[in-house]
């Protein structure tokens, strides 16, 4: 049963007494994980936008006579798009100070002097509306991952994203819960790159969707020793669309409500339950590599998916195992060309690795943490991970 995760706390001060406060207040409580950062918006803006990417709760301590400290304050509040409840807190607070909060989007006040009571009352009704919020309209995130051609390593891409969502990289850092599906129904091998223990139960639940609940759900995965669940293909190979359209709506919105993401490694095929999948995905990665046929029939797969209206938005293009050389600028302009489409994401060649791991049924990241190539999957999980710093970060040319 996936575990309810904490909410983060982060708190910016500007008074070693107010720090004292929020500290002694939610430090040692049960179900917050706190942070502190000293000083003021205008100071540590960077800094604080940076720290609140993980935060569900922000408590700032602010002048609110000060109208670059209340600009930030708004910019703030607009960068979280309403995911993150935002409090603020002032000392000596008039009318019209509250008003200018007011207009800057925050969700609640904490007077100065801030006491437990204030500062918990403040906290527990923000977690309140995050639960009301997060009960109709936070369900789990679906990444797809797919190809048009074979050998593209796009199962390597699946695996490695998802075990990239599942890791803490900071000690503060929220843990997700991940599912990673393999709907390779005929040749899927999540399960033997990973040396997991075989399992059925994705056969079952195509020949029994009418069973299909959350407790069928949670037993048909294996668990991974990262912590990552798993829903292996069948162990026999099954008709692609012997799997009913019915019972993968009701699969994948099973593994919304359970999870906050959901991977999905798809067959190279077009299988008649494709857009089941696609109209619930937000991000959709299609893999291919530097030659004329992997990149015309990836052309071909992008053009049925756009012709069909099949994902809401477009496509985002791996290049994988590419190798960067000055000269090959000319030839990645005209694979951009003949995609119809930029080229968005790099994966550096590293094959010695990549054999290494399937060989020995762990993960690149066990084999090589710090291969060039592990690190650039992690830069791409933190793109999904948080969407807003993924713009900015996106890459214009190969690394």
């Amino acid at each position: 049963m996936p575990n309810v995760r904490k909410l983060n706390v982060l708190a910016i001060t500007r008074s070693t007494e107010l720090k004292v406060a929020v500290s002694g207040t939610l430090g040692e409580r049960s179900g917050f994980v706190l942070s502190t950062l000293d000083g003021d918006l205008q100071t540590i803006n960077g800094q604080a936008f940076k720290a609140a990417e993980t935060a569900d709760i922000v408590i700032v301590d602010i002048d609110a006579r000060d109208e670059q400290q209340l600009a930030h304050l708004g910019r703030l509040v607009e960068h979280k798009g309403g995911k993150t409840e935002v409090l603020a807190t002032a000392k000596d607070l008039s009318a019209h100070g509250v008003r200018n909060l007011i207009r800057q989007g925050i969700h609640d006040f904490i007077p100065q002097p801030a006491t437990p009571p204030d500062i918990l009352e403040a906290v527990e009704a923000a977690r309140n509306r995050l639960r009301r919020t997060r009960e109709t309209d936070d369900l789990g995130r679906v990444i797809t991952v797919t190809r048009a051609h074979g050998g593209m390593g796009a199962t390597t891409l699946a695996i490695h994203l998802a075990l990239g969502l599942r890791e803490k990289r900071r000690r503060h850092d929220v843990e997700r819960r991940v599912l990673l599906i393999d709907l390779d129904l005929q040749f899927g091998d999540v399960g033997l790159m990973l040396d997991l223990p075989p399992k059925n139960e994705l056969a079952r639940i195509i020949r029994e969707p009418g069973r299909l609940d959350q407790d069928l759900l949670r037993s048909a995965t294996v668990e991974h020793k990262s912590g990552l669940a798993i829903l292996p293909a069948p162990v026999e190979p099954v008709p692609l669309d012997a799997l009913p359209l019915e019972a993968l709506a009701k699969l994948l919105e099973f593994a919304r409500e359970s999870y906050d993401y959901v991977v999905v490694d798809l067959p190279l095929a077009l299988p008649r339950w494709l857009e089941v999948v696609l109209a619930r995905s937000e991000k959709l990665f299609v893999v291919t590599q530097l030659n004329v046929p992997a990149v015309r029939q990836t052309r071909r797969l992008l053009d049925i998916i756009k012709d069909e209206a099949l994902l809401d938005g477009a496509a985002s293009v791996v290049l994988n195992r590419y190798v960067w050389r000055l000269s090959e600028r000319a030839r990645l302009k005209q694979a951009a060309k003949a995609l119809g489409q930029p080229i968005e994401h790099y994966l550096p060649d590293d094959q010695h690795l990549a054999l290494d791991a399937v060989n020995r049924g762990v993960s690149l990241f066990e084999v090589k943490n710090r291969a060039r190539l592990c690190r650039t999957l992690r830069d791409l999980t933190a793109r999904i991970a948080t969407p807003a710093a993924a713009t900015a970060a996106a890459m214009a040319t190969a690394r």
